[in-house]
């Protein structure tokens, strides 16, 4: 079984000597799931995480295995993915508890909506997205996701290129956990290549990772993303600047709030990613936007 370099070195620097020993038994998990759910055809998907995903078949249906070395997370998934059956989100069709396996329908062609932000249709993605949200978001609530309160950094460690940035995030933790707004069933990871077409067109959701807490925390990371397009892109400021006003326009909120909560969720996401020894360049290059527009 082979893995890309950068899935190695991404288990390995999260998860340590745990990571090492959950990549050498892979082979025997994905064999197990095969046998157990009659999967064939089995074919790695070209990128991969912290997650290993794979297409297969069984019998006429094609599907996606998943396996997850992060059990908690594996359980928050399947948890979201029980609780709310729509036909916006992926279909969950099984589990495997003691593998962190999950198998899924496979969302065919499965175009990601990062395919209209590069043609140039951002405002259209941005509307498919928030339409989405709005009915994901009435995902029942289950009492094993977990509060964001609880996950949201306190920004308590020291990392030279986030510096200048931290004080901010502080104070706008602080100030947006303590508004009081309505809390609900989150997403958690609402990003363009999350979102992907069937053969009707009809746009999907896939891999939710189950939190809750203010309904603006799913919009952030929208607008932050694909990071690495967003931060290139000669007009990045004014390009932010429409996304967020969208946003605030389609859901009926205030642009400062969805603002301040990109600010946040962007500065979670550099902070997370230093942790792990990971680069924040882009992160750095899109907070530095965010001041701009301030």
């Amino acid at each position: 079984m082979q893995y890309s370099e950068s899935f190695v070195a991404a288990i390995i620097n999260r998860y340590g000597d745990k990571g090492k020993q959950w990549l050498e038994q892979l082979p025997v998990a994905v064999a197990a799931c095969a046998h157990t759910w009659g999967l064939t055809d089995i074919e790695l998907f070209p990128e991969q995480t912290c997650n290993y995903v794979v297409s297969a078949k069984q019998q006429e249906r094609d599907v996606v295995l998943k396996l997850r070395i992060d059990i908690p997370l594996f359980e928050l998934e399947v948890a979201y993915l029980k609780n709310y059956t729509g036909p916006e989100c992926v279909k969950l069709l099984d589990y495997d508890a003691m593998r962190g396996a999950i198998l899924l329908e496979r969302i065919m062609p499965g175009t990601p909506l990062t395919s209209l932000v590069e043609a140039g249709h951002d405002n259209k993605a941005t509307t498919v997205a928030m339409h989405l949200l709005q009915q994901i978001q009435q995902v029942s609530y289950s009492a094993n996701f977990p509060d964001l309160e609880t996950i949201l950094p306190h920004f308590d460690k020291q990392f030279p290129a986030l510096e200048r940035f931290t004080q901010k995030a502080v104070l706008l933790r602080k100030n947006l956990l303590a508004a009081g707004t309505k809390k609900v069933a989150l997403h958690g990871d609402f990003h363009h290549g999350n979102i992907l077409a069937d053969q009707d067109g009809t746009w999907r959701v896939i891999d939710p990772e189950g939190l809750f807490g203010d309904r603006a925390y799913d919009v952030a990371v929208f607008i932050r993303n694909p990071l690495a397009v967003l931060v290139a892109l000669p007009h990045a400021e004014k390009y932010t600047k429409d996304r967020i006003s969208l946003c605030a326009h389609l859901l009926g909120e205030e642009y400062q709030r969805i603002y301040d909560w990109t600010y946040l969720q962007t500065a979670t996401s550099a902070y997370w990613s230093a942790e792990d020894g990971l680069a924040v360049d882009h992160h750095v290059k899109f907070l530095m936007i965010l001041e701009k527009i301030s």
